[in-house]
């Protein structure tokens, strides 16, 4: 029992003694954090079945070292809620399966039809698909034109794209394997505007010489394009993007004479009007004049010569101000608004046919009312999206290999490892310098050949390849037993989408959530999950339902897993207790995660939460990174966001958080016993098996609080903190 009393943590000392009795009473033990604890007693072998709708027979655990006692059915059918919903299960619902086991199908099909689940969902997606962890830092000069990194508002939306598109494709019913070979995508205006000028302005691969050559579409199709700025005339902006418009691409600025601030030749560019961007006037004589026009459309600077660079007395005006120093900052309207970066609806992208096509991404207007993009880039799956690259940059000497290994441990769950056998005859791509070297070929006789995938068809920053050394060599699928020539990247996603090893590998990322540690890919319990999903056509939600009323999740019955690993209780990571605190107090979005976390903020849910571990992946590794362990940084953020939660639970009368019509918010001090109970069902979860202890510490310490001299409103936010920061909300798995 010292395990538990280390791991749980109790911040107060009745907790102790409700784990050890709790876990006393189910006949097992565990501690928070274990990643393999065991729940000692009973016989490998004892139990038949899961709780659900599989056998759980736990075939070949008959051997096992690890002892298994199966959990009470009240810890598990609350694991399941709380892992999918973050919700607590109702006594009826516990009752139900106590009852019947097979019960707890029905009630985890149910569940997955609730907002929670799928908000939670779209959190394991953008996690499991590794989107999530991108910068604004990281776009710059590693990924398309090298020139912007997104604001705020387009990373969000960057993060969180493919997760919406995953959570719309399983919704319509469509296979899972759609997040390989899908070319549509949940997007906002602003996304599909970067998504034009990306595919516009584009960035040759760099060389030993230089970092590549920048140039654009435009341009290379019509040395004479050019786009206006004045300040002379009012013009539609549904104008400026209409090519059948007189005034196409000319943008009206009303303060145009404003926008140079204190630069240097202010006097002088605050005259001319209008400001016409050409190849002779734009920097680069016109590599970067789309550049120029996105940066205008984002409401940020634009600069130029006049008269036209090489000239005799041009003079180089900084519309806008300078990037370098704040007082030359002057402002103008973007043509994106808020509103553009919050409008979600799938697009279908398409292969442009020609120039003509071709989205233009100044079009801001038909693009708002527009669900496809026409794109000279190809765009396939989870592995093309800016989120995604912007997190594995590559270089001359990495060429693309990080990318498309990146990409086989997403899709497939392994890394290009060496273990395929070396061909008879290499495939097209591989390094002579590895080739000669037997250890290297090992593994870049596969590697080698699937990154000419993505070599043929783009750039070192992932622009669109124009080089024909590049796109002449195409790339070859050599990864897991299985061997395919391939032109394109959409080549790549049907390999992976068709390979064998998808089924298993999704199978595992998903058990692996739920368990806060990884699964025996060897376990038949696990395999059979794996097939039942590939029976069902990859439909994501019969997975949800076999594997989380497998003893794999519930540990109702043995299982292999369980025999090598035990019963991890794990703390609840940000995602996990912030879900829980929203859905069980009835709060939106208590600690922020909707917006970029940056730990600012002061004194505020938001700003404690960022320091909170979080479900995690890294370049090179196919398992995902859980943090299982309290630890006193833990302890403490987790004491400080149940404070600050309180402050907007008990006894709260005006804002947001009050009852309607004024009414007292969700628990009363007024009625302190109705809301204790409150607080041990509703936000602890526990039933009326496990509710007695729970009851009695909380009410002892409510009126410890009222007879040392504390107010009533006091009195109950120390108690709510208390079960707040017990085991059973800052752990799963009890």
């Amino acid at each position: 029992m010292d395990a538990v009393a280390r791991g749980s943590r109790a911040p107060r000392r009745g907790w102790l003694t409700l784990v050890v009795v709790t876990l006393a009473a189910g006949a097992c033990t565990g501690r928070i954090g274990a990643s393999g604890a065991p729940r000692p007693g009973g016989s490998a072998g004892a139990g038949s079945g899961g709780a659900g709708d599989g056998p759980g027979s736990g075939a070949g655990t008959g051997g096992a070292s690890v002892p298994f006692e199966a959990l009470p059915v009240a810890s598990y059918v609350t694991k399941v809620k709380t892992v999918l919903t973050g919700l607590a299960p109702t006594q009826a619902e516990i009752d139900a399966v106590a009852a019947s086991p097979s019960a707890l199908g029905p009630l985890v099909d149910g569940w997955m039809a609730l907002p929670a689940y799928q908000t939670k969902m779209e959190r394991f997606f953008a996690d499991a698909f590794q989107q999530s962890q991108a910068q604004s830092q990281d776009f710059k000069s590693v990924i398309d034109d090298g020139i912007y990194t997104p604001a705020d508002p387009l990373l969000l939306d960057f993060r969180q794209s493919f997760a919406k598109t995953m959570t719309a494709l399983v919704a319509a019913g469509e296979p899972f394997t759609e997040a390989v070979t899908t070319r549509r995508y949940m997007m906002t205006t602003a996304m599909m505007v970067y998504y034009a000028y990306t595919d516009t302005s584009l960035l040759s691969d760099a060389t030993e010489q230089n970092g590549g050559q920048l140039t654009n579409r435009f341009i290379r199709n019509d040395p004479k394009w050019s786009f206006t700025l004045t300040a002379n005339r009012t013009v539609p902006l549904a104008d400026s993007g209409n090519p059948a418009s007189p005034d196409y691409l000319v943008f009206t600025v009303p303060n145009l004479s404003a926008q140079y601030g204190m630069t240097e030749n202010a006097a002088y560019c605050s005259t001319v009007d209008p400001v016409v961007f050409n190849n002779n006037s734009s920097f680069a004589f016109g590599g970067n004049l789309a550049a120029w026009l996105y940066s205008f459309i984002l409401g940020q600077n634009f600069w130029f010569f006049d008269p036209p660079q090489g000239q005799p007395g041009a003079k180089w005006c900084e519309g806008g101000g300078t990037t370098t120093d704040a007082k030359d900052q002057s402002t103008h309207a973007a043509a994106l608004t808020d509103a553009d970066y919050a409008d979600w609806r799938m697009v279908t992208i398409q292969t442009a046919a020609g120039q003509a096509a071709q989205t233009r991404f100044f079009d801001v207007v038909g693009i708002r009312a527009a669900n496809t993009l026409s794109l000279f880039a190809p765009r396939v799956g989870y592995f093309t999206t800016p989120a995604f690259f912007s997190q594995y940059p590559t270089n001359i000497s990495n060429q693309a290999r990080v990318t498309v290994n990146q990409t086989m441990i997403v899709g497939l769950g392994r890394s290009i490892d060496g273990t395929d056998p070396v061909p008879a005859t290499l495939a097209p791509g591989v390094d002579s310098a590895h080739a000669a070297n037997p250890a290297c070929l090992l593994c870049h006789s596969s590697l080698d050949p699937m990154r000419r995938f993505f070599r043929a068809a783009l750039t070192l920053n992932y622009s669109a390849q124009l080089d024909p050394a590049q796109t002449s060599v195409p790339g070859t699928f050599v990864f897991g037993g299985v061997t395919a020539p391939g032109a394109t990247l959409y080549d790549l996603a049907a390999q992976i989408g068709a390979h064998p090893r998808f089924k298993i590998a999704w199978t595992k990322k998903l058990c692996a959530w739920a368990n806060s540690h990884d699964c025996d890919e060897a376990d038949p319990e696990l395999q059979r999950i794996a097939q039942v999903f590939a029976d069902s056509h990859y439909d994501w939600r019969a997975l949800v339902h076999a594997l989380f009323t497998s003893p794999l999740v519930t540990y109702a019955g043995p299982t292999e897993t369980a025999a090598q690993w035990g019963t991890p209780v794990a703390i609840a990571r940000r995602a996990q207790l912030c879900a829980t605190l929203d859905n069980r107090l009835g709060l939106t979005d208590v600690c922020g995660l909707a917006a970029i976390q940056t730990g600012a903020g002061g004194r505020t849910i938001p700003a404690v939460a960022a320091q909170l571990p979080s479900d995690g992946y890294s370049r090179g590794q196919a398992a995902a990174l859980y943090v299982n362990d309290p630890d006193p940084f833990f302890r403490a953020a987790v004491e400080k966001i149940c404070a600050l939660a309180a402050d907007r639970v008990v006894d709260v009368t005006a804002g947001a958080d009050a009852g309607a019509g004024g009414t007292l918010s969700l628990y009363a001090s007024a009625q302190s016993a109705a809301a204790i109970a409150a607080i041990v069902h509703g936000l602890m979860g526990m039933d009326a098996s496990r509710d007695a202890q729970p009851l009695q510490i909380l009410t002892d310490h409510y009126q410890s609080a009222i007879a040392a001299g504390k107010s009533a409103t006091v009195a109950l936010k120390s108690t709510f903190t208390l079960a707040c920061t017990s085991p059973w909300v800052v752990s799963v798995g009890l």
